[in-house]
């Protein structure tokens, strides 16, 4: 029988009886965070790689509302409020680990960024020790987290972090990442009426409409209390939030995270997740056009995939993928193409393909779809697998061995990016390459700079408990060719 999040539920459980037993013997060190940060021994010293936390239970303690991943943390605490849980709180000290004259392709680096929050306002005199805090202390890192999405802008160089959850919180924060300056401010946008303050959440989807480059729209996922399918709009330059009313039909309430795609402008929204691990029910696609604020319902011929979540959702020119995800105990490992409204079933052709798993993510890089690690039937997963959305055949990525590869992890966020490269000419042939150890004579002529592709990686959880807040990027483009 395959690995459901049930399972991986039940190893969770046992880890933290575990830590709960471990913990009675001797001292340990925590890192308290979330709604327990104020008044408290707060902060890691930027030396561990890894840290415990704990916590009061998150509200709504017991609902079986959600996502499977929302399950999971919640059951955690059902099962033993004061259980200790294992995270990988990865410090950085900056500039950034990532040097431009190392880049090279298949290779994994990772980000060490400045953080550049900051101090949180004083408590008042009156307020009790476990009173939340809306923001982390001065020189904070993003907590680890999951069910968060990375947006990246490509006018600005910059990549935006919304949402997530842990066991302890829920987060509404906004971080920007400049990919430039390797820092990392931590945004406050405000309501641009007293109502428009959207709610924390978690694996919802967040997208960039065309021609609005300084806004993201963020639509749908959970909290605690339930389900979402409201649509809001975050205004970088302004740092505002407005509630977003379209006409038409919307999706009903789900977690999204990576099961939406943009094709030729407008948003697609198909499956995701109703409860636990069971998927919505419809099989419906639907289309929401950022220009005329409207939802449709997508008219489509031949077999769709079977309801899931956790799967991904890709747009490459005007095809719409989707590949794995799951339904209460069965993952899935097949692929299905939409175009012009009819839905194509990948024949299984015996050629090297992933195994099935689900909460993987997923980036298009010209006809190329990149996946990464996920939920599968044996555990969380690390590998890398490359689709060829021309001939649909797939290549698993090998890393080069001395590469600080990720953990394995699930519900990670992850994105597309673009990295800044310094050239150097060549005198031998004329040519300019990249400064990634080739020797060349001197030149009078200038050095140049050119933007790379990249996928970023961001925090995410594995099956036995450890939440990350790590940043990778892994380099997509040959720089010697």
């Amino acid at each position: 029988m395959g690995l459901s999040y049930t399972s991986v539920l039940v190893a969770l459980l046992r880890h933290c009886h575990w830590a709960l037993q471990r913990a009675a013997r001797q001292e340990t060190s925590y890192l308290l965070f979330g709604r327990n940060r104020r008044g408290r021994v707060l902060h890691n010293n930027g030396n561990a790689q890894a840290v415990h936390v704990h916590g009061a239970p998150p509200p709504g303690q017991g609902k079986q509302q959600g996502s499977a991943v929302c399950t999971l943390l919640q059951q955690l605490f059902a099962a033993a409020p004061a259980v200790t849980m294992q995270v990988e709180q990865v410090v950085g000290a900056g500039p950034g680990a990532l040097a431009p004259e190392r880049a090279r392709p298949n290779h994994w680096y990772l980000l060490t960024p400045t953080s550049r929050a900051p101090a949180p306002a004083p408590a008042p005199a009156d307020a009790p020790a476990d009173a939340p805090v809306d923001a982390p202390a001065a020189g904070a890192l993003p907590e680890p987290r999951v069910g968060h999405t990375a947006s990246y802008l490509p006018r600005q160089k910059k990549v935006v972090l919304l949402g997530g959850a842990s066991p302890c919180a829920l987060y509404s924060e906004v971080w920007q990442l400049d990919l430039h300056r390797l820092t990392l401010d931590l945004l406050k946008p405000g309501p641009a009426s007293p109502a428009a303050q959207p709610p924390q959440r978690y694996e919802h989807c967040a997208f960039l409409p065309q021609d609005l480059s300084d806004r993201i729209w963020v639509f749908a996922g959970a909290n605690m209390e339930g389900n979402m399918n409201d649509l809001w709009e975050l205004d970088l330059a302004g740092e505002e939030w407005r509630a977003l009313n379209c006409s038409g039909d919307a999706p009903g309430p789900r977690t999204l995270h990576t099961t939406t795609a943009e094709v030729s402008g407008a948003l697609m929204v198909f499956g995701g997740g109703s409860q636990a691990a069971s998927p919505v029910e419809d099989q419906t696609v639907f289309k929401l056009d950022p220009v005329s604020r409207s939802w449709t319902t997508v008219s489509t011929r031949g077999d769709p995939p079977a309801p899931r979540q956790g799967h991904v959702l890709v747009g490459v020119g005007g095809k719409l993928l989707c590949h794995g995800g799951m339904a209460g105990n069965k993952f899935f490992s097949d692929l299905f193409v939409l175009e012009n409204g009819q839905w194509t079933a990948v024949e299984d052709d015996g050629r090297p393909a992933p195994s099935p798993r689900a909460g993987h993510g997923a980036v298009a890089l010209g006809n190329f779809v990149y996946i990464f690690g996920g939920l599968g039937p044996h555990g969380s997963l690390d590998d890398m697998w490359k689709l060829d959305c021309g001939a649909l055949t797939w290549e698993e990525v090998l890393f080069e061995s001395d590469t600080p590869r990720p953990k394995p992890r699930l519900d990670f966020a992850m994105s597309l990016i673009w990295l800044p490269q310094h050239f150097t000419p060549q005198c031998s042939n004329g040519e300019a390459v990249a400064q990634n150890g080739v020797q060349s004579e001197d030149c009078s002529s200038p050095d140049s700079e050119k933007d790379i592709p990249f996928i970023l990686l961001h925090g995410g959880m594995d099956d036995l408990g450890t939440i990350y807040n790590d940043f990778h990027v892994f380099c997509l483009e040959d720089l010697t060719n």
